[in-house]
């Protein structure tokens, strides 16, 4: 999975609705993966072409944002045949069985070799990490810095309240 934790102007968006957040997070994938790649955004999903591949939440709070993405890289067909097809389904959906909907990234990989970020996960890590340094400034820095970071005074937009 990735998560984008970020102020909204960063995304550069006219207004940070969940609609805008999802057209910005798939212009951004869509430079990973390359027009080639047969990439779209459907409904919620990330697809190839159209079989689902990934999964978005977000959490909008006045100028911050949380995108998250839920990529399937590879899974057992066998126990997805055990999921019974749910009520509550996207229109490019159908009646389409989990096996006939959704594409796996490795899978995917194997049949479009020519997609750079798709050949491995270290190369989606890489292509991910390359599209970031083009469109940000970005500063590396150790998990031990960031939970540091989180002890420092910073506005909290959650309180505890004792009942």
């Amino acid at each position: 999975f990735i998560s984008f934790i970020c102020g909204t102007p960063a995304l550069e968006v006219k207004n940070a609705w969940p609609r805008e957040i999802m057209s910005w997070s798939a212009g951004f994938y869509g430079e990973v993966f390359g027009e080639e790649s047969g990439f779209v955004l459907n409904e919620h999903d990330y697809c190839f072409h159209q079989r689902k591949f990934a999964g978005n939440a977000q959490a909008v709070s006045r100028n911050r944002c949380v995108h998250h993405t839920s990529f399937l890289w590879t899974y057992d067909s066998e126990r997805m045949r055990n999921l019974t097809l749910p009520a509550k389904r996207p229109d490019y959906r159908a009646d389409r069985s989990h096996d006939d909907f959704l594409v796996t990234m490795e899978d995917y990989g194997i049949s479009s070799p020519d997609i750079e970020a798709l050949r491995s996960r270290d190369a989606f890590e890489s292509a991910v990490e390359s599209e970031l340094r083009r469109r940000y400034d970005v500063a590396e820095s150790s998990l031990e810095e960031a939970i540091q970071s989180l002890e420092e005074p910073h506005r909290a937009s959650t309180k505890v309240i004792d009942l």
